[in-house]
């Protein structure tokens, strides 16, 4: 360690082995036996019997545990940062107030009559549209949005507008009036002078899409900073500036007349220090990692497109820094024998891929952190090659392999002094590496290990003019912030993380992300491109850009191929956004269908959106694929038909199953129909369709749900409201509670998290993760609608509990005990304190934990049921298992958190939520280390 320099500290002692973290990383371990009872008893103290022992420096956020704590739980420790002093997400979405989800209730009122602004759809759930005409929100001038004279700050918040016009979005003072504020492309703060200190976007962003814009405000640095979409746009000096105190109130747009902001807002966070690059990047994520599945990333190519000589850029860049092949002989191949679905092949002599040199610099770090993560498979060895570059002669990037098969990452041309990696690589497999720099240190990851070794000094500047250069690589990624290793490797695209089920890419795959052309490309590798006809319009999409048929002319035609037969099993999916039919019939997918063999999704009778998955024959229908599915006009809606011949076929909209039939055993093979999207037998659909995927097996519950959000729930209740008997529920679904707090017991008041005496939110305020609700064990509890009878199907139940009391303290439940008419699902805490999941279908099982639990400690609870087995998990260890009921679990009763039949929960209750498939036991584990060491 040096002097000055903070420093995070964490010593761990489990099985006789202590263990050192620095900084969230293993720094030195060693095995002492110790059989003594001991108790802390002394900070910044030694001894008291000698001399010299006492500490001389600055400790702060000093905690103790009774339990070893993994490395994840370090890593979470070390990240953490306290969450915003004020967070307004607009999920109201009616009233003429916006709620502060904090926990400091700074509540704004909106202006009203004609100068109110709009609740409109917003990048997160809801938002506000103003129009520059007196239209803002006003939350008053509370004490905690006042940064004095030497407080950091930071200001976070989405923004849509295509107004160029210089407006004000955020409006705390200006030029003579001290405060803070957000004006056109500039956030600037003053001290009443004549002279503000602003930092403004170098780029242009109000282009009618969002962005997510921050202002960072660091007294200890002297500076201030912008941010476009999570990448600095420019940061200047502060110096002298003193007291930004103001004597206006704070508001959302505000400044008066034509200033007034003219566009929307949403997801508005205040912080009272400042955020560094990667947390902003967090926020700007909705709180996920900024790298899972490359979210976060400047720039990042898939290597997905099977064609053509560019490569599209996925990330916060966007399509400024699409990548360009070398013309001629330097122009690199594609092979659909990638990592995840295809990949570039490089000769190792001149092929190579390029963004160029951005004239916004995005791809120029100069001296700040960064990190590059990429799959790579070798085909020559023993040679130097380059992966990714961007340097001159003397300073840059230069990650390469040197000619003894150890990787080099330099910050200059051809440095072999290090950092480099501990290892070789001699084989042809693939191998996922990392590169970071972070504090003027570089760093290797090889499959997710840390192989550094050599020298790890880089402090070189390295902004330069010369093109980025991705050679041998594959889903190549670049970050501009040194960021969490560990969490850089994406999952497949198809598959559930942790999950045994057979599992492999569609055969067939139409993203409809070209935007131009004739042609809608095949993603699957198989070459089942379709051709456009009477031109479909290029629509933003559900994921990128999409088609809307005109329902009268326009369709696309992939052709005939024996991919497209249902032979054994076969899952069909897409996302649609019906219009309004004008006839009978309509065919949004279709393979033949009526009086042509094959199968076919059609519409009812005009005006009517139900899609019928069906069999044909050439003389009719030979029976149905699988149940009708409900979709919803004007929407996007997820399809998936999952089908067996002669066993069952089973639709599911939005992730969820809508029922299960039999299908017919006989198949009859279409060799003259192409498959069409859009269109059958002169029948046009009116509606947008994207993303269309044909596997040749039946996808599980579990992947149907993995490929609509990646697996997230249908029913999520974070409970950080922290006022109001309304518990939204954050799956998107709408299932919200309603929170029932009674008379009796010893709390009897909703209050809030600041303000109340035996209240509901008062006592939870500091839940698990921000707020929680306390229930009393008499009568408080949550109540949700019937909206989650799973009948048949798997399912699972996660929460955070911390219990008290005693007796049977039910903590979820849909149905009371016994079979028949209380058919459903319960988990509870019994008086023993153990743990009892009990699931009634044709028979009733209950699963009980040998382990107990502990009054006053959190716990992570999740119970997971498939058709064989059901299963308890606590702190992301299986406790228990048992065989599951045969039989429907559906019932027609409300369901609850903290209440089933005359039983209550007795203690805090946070960050509840409902899967509609059995949860593998990593993504168990993913679910608890994501809360485990969590303060946000």
């Amino acid at each position: 360690m040096s002097v000055g320099n903070w420093y995070h500290l964490v010593v761990i002692r489990s099985n006789n082995t202590t263990r050192v973290y620095l900084n969230g990383t293993e720094s030195t371990s060693g095995g002492q036996t110790q059989t003594d009872a001991f108790t802390i008893t002394q900070i910044a103290k030694y001894s008291s019997g000698l001399v010299g022992a006492m500490y001389d420096g600055y400790l702060d956020e000093v905690r103790i545990y009774n339990r070893a704590l993994s490395a994840t739980d370090v890593k979470d420790l070390y990240n953490y940062a306290p969450g915003p002093v004020a967070y307004w997400d607009f999920n109201e979405g009616t009233g003429s107030t916006a709620y502060d989800s904090s926990t400091n209730s700074l509540n704004g009122v909106l202006s009203t009559g004609s100068s109110a602004p709009s609740w409109v759809q917003g990048k997160i759930g809801k938002a506000l549209r103003f129009v520059d005409n007196d239209e803002s929100v006003n939350f008053g001038n509370p004490t905690s949005l006042n940064f004095g004279t030497i407080s950091n700050f930071t200001i976070g918040f989405w923004a849509k507008t295509s107004n160029t016009n210089n407006k004000f979005a955020v409006y705390h003072g200006y030029y003579t009036n001290p405060g803070y504020y957000f004006y056109g492309k500039t956030f600037g703060i003053t001290d009443g002078s004549t002279a503000s200190y602003t930092a403004s976007s170098t780029a242009e962003w109000r282009d009618g899409n969002w962005h997510y814009l921050t202002g960072t405000v660091d007294r200890v640095n002297n500076t201030i900073a912008y941010y476009v979409d999570g990448v600095q746009s420019t940061s200047t000096s502060i110096t002298g500036v003193g007291n930004i105190n103001s004597s206006l109130n704070f508001k959302l747009s505000g400044y008066g007349g034509v200033y007034d902001w003219d566009g929307s807002l949403d997801d508005v966070k205040i912080y009272n220090y400042a955020r560094t690059q990667q947390q902003i990047i967090s926020d700007m994520n909705a709180g996920n990692s900024p790298v899972s599945g490359g979210r976060g990333a400047v720039a990042y190519y898939k290597f997905d497109e099977g064609r053509g000589t560019t490569t599209a850029n996925w990330g916060i860049g966007g399509t400024a820094l699409n990548g360009t092949f070398g013309t001629g002989s330097s122009s690199p191949s594609w092979t659909t024998s990638g990592k995840i679905n295809k990949a570039l092949s490089f000769d190792g002599t001149a092929t190579y891929v390029s963004p160029g040199d951005p004239s916004n610099g995005s791809l120029d770090f100069g001296t700040n952190d960064f990190s590059l993560s990429l799959w790579f498979q070798r085909n020559t060895i023993s040679s130097t090659q380059g992966l990714i570059s961007k340097t001159a002669w003397n300073d840059g990037i230069y990650l390469h392999f040197g000619s003894n098969n150890k990787i080099y990452f330099a910050d200059q041309f051809l440095d072999a002094t290090g950092p480099y990696s501990s290892s070789t690589i001699t084989d042809s497999n693939w191998h996922h590496l990392v590169a970071v720099r972070s504090g003027g240190n570089g760093s290797i990851f090889l499959d997710g290990k840390n192989v550094t070794a050599g020298t790890t000094t880089l402090t070189r500047d390295l902004s330069n003019a010369t093109n980025f250069l991705i050679g041998k690589a594959y889903s190549a990624r670049h970050f501009s912030s040194s960021q969490t290793i560990g969490a850089t490797t994406t999952s497949l695209e198809y598959c559930v993380p942790g999950d045994t089920s057979p599992c492999s890419p569609p055969v067939a795959e139409w993203k409809f992300d070209e935007g131009v052309g004739t042609t809608a490309y095949d993603t699957s590798g198989n070459n089942l491109n379709g051709r456009l006809y009477n031109s479909p319009s290029w629509v933003l999409g559900k994921i990128g850009k999409a088609f809307d048929f005109n329902g009268s002319s326009s369709y696309v035609d992939a052709g005939t191929s024996p991919l497209f037969d249902i032979t054994d099993e076969k899952t069909i999916e897409f996302w649609v956004k019906p219009g309004t039919q004008i006839g009978n019939w309509r065919r949004p997918l279709s393979f033949g269908g009526y009086a042509a063999n094959g199968w076919t999704i059609y519409t009812g009778t005009t005006g009517v959106e139900t899609l019928y998955p069906s069999l044909g024959t050439a003389s009719g229908w030979s029976g149905s694929l699988a149940p009708a599915i409900p979709v919803v006009p004007g929407t996007w809606n997820h399809v998936a038909i999952v089908a067996k011949l002669g066993s069952y076929g089973r639709s599911y909209l939005n992730g969820i199953s809508v029922g299960a039939s039999i299908t017919p055993a006989t198949y009859y093979s279409n060799t003259a129909q192409s498959l069409k999207i859009g269109t059958e037998g002169g029948s046009y659909y009116d509606g947008s369709v994207d993303q269309v995927r044909i596997y040749n097996y039946a996808r599980t519950p579990a992947q149907v749900a993995y490929d609509y959000n990646k697996g997230g729930p249908v029913g999520w209740w974070k409970m950080d409201e922290c006022q109001g008997t309304q518990i939204a529920d954050w799956s998107g679904n709408a299932n919200h509670g309603i929170l029932s707090i009674g008379a009796s017991g010893t709390q009897n008041t909703v209050g809030t998290c600041s303000v109340g005496t035996s209240a509901a939110w008062t006592a939870g305020a500091t839940g698990k993760i921000n707020a929680s609700l306390n229930f009393d064990g008499s009568d408080d509890y949550i109540t949700m609608n019937d909206n989650f009878n799973m009948n048949t199907n798997d399912f699972s139940l996660a929460t955070w509990i911390k219990p008290s009391g005693s007796g049977y303290r039910a903590i979820i439940s849909k149905g009371d005990a016994g079979i028949g008419a209380n058919k459903g699902y319960r988990l509870r805490l019994e008086s023993n304190n153990t743990l009892l999941f009990t699931v009634t279908g044709n028979s009733e099982v209950g699963l009980t934990t040998a382990n107990t639990l502990t009054s006053g400690n959190w716990y992570h609870v999740v119970v997971t049921k498939n058709s064989s087995t059901m299963k308890i998990f606590v702190n992301g260890v299986e406790w228990a298992s048992a065989n599951s009921p045969a039989g429907t679990v559906d019932n027609a009763l409300y369901s609850y958190i903290g209440k089933q039949s005359t039983w209550y929960w007795n203690g805090f209750i946070d960050d509840t939520r409902i899967y509609n498939y059995a949860l593998t036991a990593t993504q168990v584990k993913t679910l608890f280390n994501n809360g485990a060491v969590n303060f946000r």
